[in-house]
C-alpha cells in the first residue's frame, strides 16, 4: 500500500476462509460502504493529506459470488493484507481492532474487523451509530494506528493503585491565573475544549459486571478512590478534536496538533507515553505530529491536495493459485554434507503436497543457469501447473524426476539465476495476470557470478512487481549480501543449523502463506502442533533412564481435545548428515503419558497410550510415521506426552554403534486433524518474528504472539530457541541458547516488551549473549511451553464489549488496558498444557558485529520507574524505584544515570537534574548496578508547593556515550486536603494557550482552500444529522418494543421528542 498524491493505492482487504460464503455479497457491500465513509472522514481529518483511492477486496478461493472479477493480480494473500475480515476476537469484541506490538511510528498488525460487525453495519446502522459513533471515525482511528503508529489518547477503567498504567480519569495539580495551586480532576483525553460526559465505574466480577454511575474522590489525599472509575463522553459534544481520543462524539473531526487544536501533552495515555520527539528534548508528540513524521510525507510529498471525490475504486478478486520459482544452487559445494540428497528429499515431499493449479518452475544454477522444468526455456513455459487429474500426479512425477536429476554445475552464479527467475515470472504475469508469485532461493554459498545479488538490477524488479524472495541458506557459508534480497523484497530468511541442511521450514512457510485454502481445508488438513530436532548425542544415556535402559530419542508434545483426530508423529532421520533407512534404525516406538507424583501413586510409571502404529514411507527411506487412527481418548488430551523412538542396538553396545547413535538426528513433527464432534472451537498457534539482520546499534527483538484464532493468550510461558550456525559445528551439536519471552511492558526486566498484558511476548538479545565467534547466521524458533497460568479472555459480554468507553448499555466497556481486572472473563480451556512451536526462521549476522571492542547499542529504556510520597506532603520526600538497565540494551552495566524532575511535563528532561552526589538524595544510590537489579533512592524536593504534582524521569548512558530513551514518567501528588476541582479549565491544567478562533476559521488558515472549508463544514452538519437521526430511530424502536402495538402513540411521542429538546434529553436518558 502506497500513498500517492494524497490517495492510498493498493489497500488490500482480505476475507478469511472461515467466513461463510452465503453472506459474501452483503459483506462485500458493507466493506464498500465502510471504506467509502472512512475515506471521506480521513480526507477531512487529515486536512486533505490522505484518503483511500483504491481498494482490493480479496475473497477466499472457493467463493463464487457475482461481485468477484477474477483472480488476484498482484500477489495479494490473506497473510499480507492491510485489513482482515474474520470471526470475532473474543477479547476485543466486534469493533475493528489494531494490535500494535511495536514502538511509536511503527506500522501495526493488520486491522481486524469481524464479519458480525460488518453485517450489523448494513442491517442495523442506527443501533451501531448509537453504540459506537459514526463508523468512518472508528476506522479512521484504527487506520492511523495501523499505518502511522499513533496510539490511543484515552485511558481505561482503573487507577495506579490497582495497576492501570493509563487511567481514564485521575487527579493532577495546576496553577490558577491568580497563582494559587489547586488539585483538579483530569479526563484522560485530547480535546480542544471540556468534554461533556459522565464518570462511571464497574461493580461486580466477570459476567456479573455492570456499570454504575459516579466515582468517589477523597479530598483528604486528592485521589480517586473508586477502583474502576472511567469517563464516558456524551455522543453529542462540543469538542472537534481529537480523532485519536473520543472519536465517537459527533463533532470530533481532526487530530490534536501543536497550534490550532492543542495537544494535551501531559495526560497519562499510551500515546504520550510512547510517542516522544527526540528533536524537542523528548517531549510527547501530538498525534498529528506523529502522523507527519511518517515517510509518506518525506520531502514535502503528500502535502495536501483538493479532490472532488473521495470515493475509492473497488476491485473484488478471489485468492489466486500460487506460483513458485525455485532457484536452486547446483554448485559443486552442494555435494558436501549430503546437501544434495537432503534437499532433494525436502523438495520432493513438498511437491507431493502441492494443490491443483499451483504453478512451479525450477531454475538450476552453477556456472550457468537453466530452466529445468516445462519447456526448459527462460520463459513462461518453464512453469509446470499441477492439474486436477489424479491430484496432479503426472506433473508431480515430472517435478520429482527433475529434482532427482540435479547435479554439480560448477560455480555459484546466483545473481544471473535470479534475473532468469524474474524474466520467467514477468513473462507469465504479462500473459495471464494473476499474482506474480514467490521466489524460493536455496543456496549453500557465496555468489561469485558477474552480477552481485545486492545489485539493484537484481532485487529492484522483484520489489517493483511485489515478488517476495524467500531464502534457505544451507551450511555455514552465508553471503552477507543476501540480506538485501530479503529486506528489499519483504521476504523471509531461513538458515539451516547443520551443514546437511535438512530443515524444511522454508517450504512449509511458503505453503502456509502463499497457497490459498480450499473449502473444507480446515476440517481435512493435518495441522502441525509441535516440531523439534533431537540429536542422538544429547539423548545418549539420558533417554534410556526412562526407557528400561534402552537407548532412545524422545520428544514431548500434547494433544488437544478438539485436535485429536488422526494424530501423527512424523520422523525424519539422518546420520552423519546422510539419509538412513528408518526401518533399519528403529527398534520400537511408543507414546507415554508423563505422570505427576499424585498420579504415579495409583498407576504404573509412564503408561503407554494405545492405538498408535508404526509405518515406513516406501518413497522416502529415511521417514517413518507413528499414527493413531480415529480419535485419541479424551483422558490423554491436555496431558504432557512423550514419544519414544527406541533404537536398534547390539548388546553389549559396540563403539561403532554408539558413534552412529550420537551422530543420528531425528526431526519430530506432530500433526492432527480437527475433531468437529460437538462445538467447534478455535485453533491455537504461535508466531515468531524478528529482524532479518542482527547488527550493531539496532535492537534485535524476538516477538511472539500466542493466539486462539485471533484472541491472544495471556500469562503463557514462551521461550525462544536460538542456534548459531558455524562451520566448526557442521552437525549442529552445540547447545542452542534459550531466552524467556515476556509480556510485561519491560517492567522489572529488560525484555524490550513495549506493552504490558497485550498478548505479545518479547525478548531483546545482544550478540554477547549468543557468543557469536565464528558464527555466520542464526536460526530462531519460538515455543509455547507448559503454562499453568495461561488463559484467554472471553470478554464479549453478549457481543457488546468494546475498548473505548461510551454510555450505551449496562455492560463493561473494558478489555484492553494494561492490567487484568476483576471484570475480565478468563478461560483456561486447552491452554495450560498446550505446546506449540513456530516455524524456525533465520537472521543474517552483519560484519559490524565482529569488529573488535564494538559497542553493540545503547542502554535499554527503563519502563518501570515508580514514585511514592514518603511522610507528609509538606516534607516533599519521594521514593523512586526502577530496574537497572544495561550497557548494551539489557545486558551489562550502564555508566551513569540522569534523573530529572519538574512540576511541568514540558521541558522535563532538561529540568532539575539530580546527580549521584546530590544533597537531595537522602538514601539509596544512583550508582549503576548490573542490568536487572533493583535500584531505589529517596529524595527531598527543594521548594516544592502543595497542592502539587511532580513528575520524574531518568535515562542511562553507557561507556561509549550512548544514551537510552527517557524512561516512563512517574508522578506523585502532594495534597493539602482542599476540595478537588471537578471543572477546571483544561487549558490551565495542561498548560497550553487557548485558541479561540472558530473551527471554520482554523481550517481556513490551515488549508487555505475555500472549497475544502465549505465541504468540511457541510460534512460536520451532515454528521450531526446522522447521529441525531440514529438516536431518534433507536428511541423509536425501543419505544415500540415497550409499548407493543400502540404504534400511533409512539408516533405522537416521537413527534414531540423531535421538537422539544428538554423532552428529548429525558427520553434519551431512559432509552439510550
Amino acid at each position: 500500500m502506497v500513498l500517492d498524491q494524497g490517495g492510498f493505492r493498493g489497500l488490500v482487504i482480505a476475507i478469511s476462509d472461515n467466513v461463510p460464503e452465503d453472506m459474501g455479497s452483503d459483506l462485500i457491500q458493507s466493506i464498500k460502504d465502510l471504506m467509502t465513509e472512512t475515506s471521506e472522514t480521513m480526507y477531512f481529518a487529515s486536512l486533505s493529506r490522505f484518503y483511500i483511492k483504491e481498494v482490493t477486496i480479496l475473497t477466499p478461493k472457493h467463493w463464487h459470488v457475482p461481485e468477484i472479477g477474477g483472480e488476484a493480480r498482484h500477489g495479494e494473500v490473506y497473510e499480507h493484507a492491510n485489513i482482515k475480515i474474520g470471526r470475532m476476537d473474543t477479547e476485543h469484541g466486534e469493533l475493528p481492532y489494531t494490535h500494535q506490538p511495536g514502538e511509536c511510528g511503527e506500522e501495526g498488525n493488520p486491522i481486524l474487523i469481524s464479519d458480525d460487525y460488518l453485517l450489523k453495519l448494513m442491517h442495523d446502522p442506527a443501533e451501531m451509530i448509537v453504540k459506537y459513533g459514526l463508523m468512518g471515525k472508528v476506522l479512521t482511528q484504527e487506520f492511523t494506528k495501523y499505518r502511522f503508529g499513533i496510539f490511543e489518547e484515552y485511558g481505561y477503567p482503573g487507577n495506579e493503585n490497582n495497576g492501570e498504567k493509563y487511567p481514564s480519569s485521575y487527579t493532577h495539580a495546576y496553577q490558577e491565573l491568580n497563582g494559587t495551586h489547586r488539585m483538579a480532576l483530569v479526563i484522560n483525553s485530547c480535546a480542544d475544549t471540556t468534554l461533556e460526559g459522565k464518570l462511571l465505574h464497574i461493580e461486580g466480577e466477570n459476567e456479573a459486571s455492570q456499570i454504575v454511575e459516579g466515582c468517589d474522590i477523597d479530598d483528604e489525599n486528592g485521589e480517586i478512590i473508586t477502583d474502576s472509575c472511567f469517563f464516558a463522553a456524551d455522543l453529542q459534544n462540543y469538542a472537534t478534536s481529537s480523532m485519536g481520543s473520543y472519536q465517537y462524539t459527533d463533532l470530533v473531526s481532526v487530530f490534536c496538533d501543536d497550534e490550532y487544536f492543542p495537544h494535551n501533552h501531559d495526560t497519562e495515555n499510551k500515546h504520550n507515553d510512547q510517542c516522544l520527539d527526540e528533536t524537542r528534548d523528548w517531549e510527547p508528540m501530538s498525534t498529528w505530529t506523529t502522523i507527519l513524521k511518517h515517510t509518506d510525507f518525506d520531502y514535502g510529498h503528500n502535502g495536501g491536495i483538493y479532490v472532488e471525490s473521495t470515493v475509492p475504486s473497488f476491485s473484488v478478486y478471489r485468492a489466486s493459485s500460487a506460483k513458485f520459482v525455485l532457484v536452486l544452487d547446483n554448485s559443486g559445494s552442494m555435494n558436501s554434507c549430503n546437501r544434495f540428497d537432503n534437499l532433494k528429499t525436502t523438495l520432493k515431499r513438498w511437491v507431493d503436497h502441492l494443490k491443483p493449479h499451483t504453478k512451479v518452475a525450477i531454475v538450476k544454477f552453477g556456472s550457468s543457469n537453466v530452466c529445468a522444468t516445462g519447456s526448459e526455456t527462460i520463459a513462461k513455459e518453464c512453469y509446470v501447473e499441477i492439474s486436477d487429474k489424479n491430484d496432479g500426479e503426472d506433473e508431480k512425477r515430472s517435478l520429482r524426476t527433475t529434482i532427482d536429476q540435479m547435479s554439480d554445475m560448477g560455480a555459484t552464479h546466483m545473481g544471473e539465476a535470479l534475473l532468469s527467475a524474474q524474466k520467467i515470472m514477468k513473462d507469465e504475469h504479462t500473459e495471464y495476470q494473476g499474482q506474480p508469485g514467490v521466489v524460493m532461493l536455496v543456496t549453500d554459498g557465496m555468489a561469485n557470478g558477474h552480477i552481485g545479488i545486492d545489485d539493484q538490477q537484481v532485487w529492484k524488479p522483484f520489489q517493483m512487481d511485489r515478488i517476495r524472495v524467500v531464502t534457505l541458506n544451507l551450511g555455514a557459508e552465508i553471503d552477507s549480501k543476501m540480506k538485501h534480497l530479503v529486506t528489499e523484497t519483504g521476504g523471509k530468511a531461513f538458515i539451516s543449523k547443520s551443514c546437511a541442511g535438512i530443515d524444511g521450514d522454508a517450504f512449509q512457510y511458503a505453503s502456509q502463506t502463499f497457497i490459498p485454502n480450499d473449502v473444507g481445508d480446515k476440517a481435512m488438513r493435518n495441522q502441525t502442533t509441535s516440531q523439534k530436532t533431537i540429536l542422538g548425542v544429547q539423548m545418549l544415556n539420558r533417554c534410556s533412564q526412562s526407557n528400561d535402559g534402552n537407548q532412545c530419542l524422545k520428544h514431548e508434545f500434547t494433544i488437544e481435545k478438539k485436535l485429536n483426530k488422526e494424530v501423527n508423529i512424523n520422523m525424519r532421520l539422518t546420520q552423519f548428515g546422510k539419509e538412513i533407512e528408518a526401518k533399519e534404525f528403529i527398534q520400537d516406538m511408543s507414546v507415554r503419558r508423563r505422570l505427576t507424583n499424585e498420579k504415579m501413586a495409583n498407576q504404573s510409571e509412564h503408561p503407554e497410550v494405545d492405538g498408535f502404529s508404526l509405518s515406513f514411507d516406501p518413497g522416502y527411506k529415511n521417514f517413518a510415521d507413528f499414527t493413531h487412527l480415529g480419535n485419541v481418548d479424551e483422558e490423554y488430551t491436555e496431558e504432557m506426552l512423550d514419544v519414544y523412538l527406541t533404537a536398534k542396538f547390539p548388546n553389549p553396545p559396540t563403539p561403532q554403534a554408539i558413534a552412529e547413535f550420537t551422530q543420528t538426528t531425528v526431526v519430530f513433527e506432530t500433526t492432527a486433524k480437527r475433531n468437529f464432534n460437538g462445538v467447534e472451537d478455535a485453533d491455537y498457534y504461535i508466531t515468531c518474528n524478528h529482524p532479518a539482520i542482527m547488527e550493531t546499534n539496532k535492537e534485535f527483538k524476538i516477538v511472539s504472539r500466542v493466539l486462539r484464532g485471533t484472541t491472544p493468550i495471556d500469562h503463557a510461558n514462551v521461550e525462544a530457541r536460538v542456534h548459531v550456525s558455524r562451520a566448526s559445528d557442521p552437525n549442529a551439536e552445540s547447545d542452542p541458547v534459550y531466552f524467556e519471552l515476556l509480556d510485561d511492558g519491560s517492567k522489572g526486566t529488560n525484555s524490550g516488551d513495549e506493552h504490558e498484558n497485550d498478548g505479545t511476548y518479547t525478548t531483546t538479545i545482544s550478540p554477547e549473549q549468543l557468543h557469536l565467534e565464528n558464527g555466520t547466521g542464526i536460526s530462531v524458533m519460538c515455543n509455547l511451553v507448559e503454562s499453568p497460568g495461561g488463559e484467554w479472555n472471553d470478554n464479549n459480554f453478549y457481543d457488546k464489549k468494546k475498548s473505548l468507553p461510551t454510555q450505551n448499555g449496562q455492560f463493561t466497556p473494558y478489555c484492553c488496558g494494561t492490567k487484568d481486572q476483576k471484570w475480565n472473563i478468563p478461560r483456561t480451556s486447552d491452554v495450560t498444557k498446550l505446546l506449540r512451536s513456530s516455524l524456525e526462521t533465520g537472521a543474517f549476522l552483519d560484519p559490524s558485529l565482529f569488529v573488535k571492542d564494538a559497542d553493540f547499542g545503547p542502554p535499554a529504556r527503563i519502563t518501570d520507574l515508580e514514585a511514592e510520597m514518603v511522610g507528609q506532603p509538606d516534607d516533599g520526600s519521594v521514593k523512586l524505584s526502577w530496574t537497572a538497565t544495561g550497557d548494551d540494551w539489557g545486558t551489562g552495566t550502564a555508566q551513569s544515570y540522569n534523573l530529572v524532575y519538574s512540576d511541568k511535563r514540558k521541558g522535563l528532561m532538561s529540568s532539575n537534574k539530580i546527580t549521584r552526589d546530590s544533597k537531595m538524595v537522602l538514601s539509596g544510590s544512583l550508582e549503576p548496578v548490573p542490568a536487572g537489579q533493583q535500584m531505589e533512592v529517596i529524595l527531598r524536593l527543594e521548594n516544592h508547593h502543595v497542592p502539587g504534582t511532580y513528575m520524574f524521569a531518568l535515562n542511562a548512558t553507557d561507556d561509549a556515550g550512548k544514551v537510552s530513551r527517557p524512561s516512563n514518567v512517574a508522578r506523585v501528588n502532594f495534597h493539602d486536603r482542599s476540595p478537588v476541582v471537578l471543572d477546571a479549565d483544561p487549558h490551565l491544567v495542561h498548560g497550553h494557550a487557548k485558541n479561540d478562533l472558530p473551527f471554520e476559521e482554523k481550517i481556513r488558515r490551515i488549508v487555505k482552500d475555500e472549497r475544502f472549508v465549505k465541504r468540511f463544514m457541510a460534512l460536520i452538519e451532515k454528521n450531526k444529522k446522522i447521529v441525531r437521526d440514529a438516536e431518534n430511530n433507536v428511541m423509536e424502536k425501543r419505544l415500540k418494543e415497550r409499548m407493543g402495538r400502540r404504534g400511533t402513540s409512539v408516533d405522537r411521542i416521537m413527534e414531540k421528542i423531535k421538537n422539544d429538546e428538554v423532552l428529548r434529553a429525558i427520553y434519551k436518558s431512559k432509552l439510550l
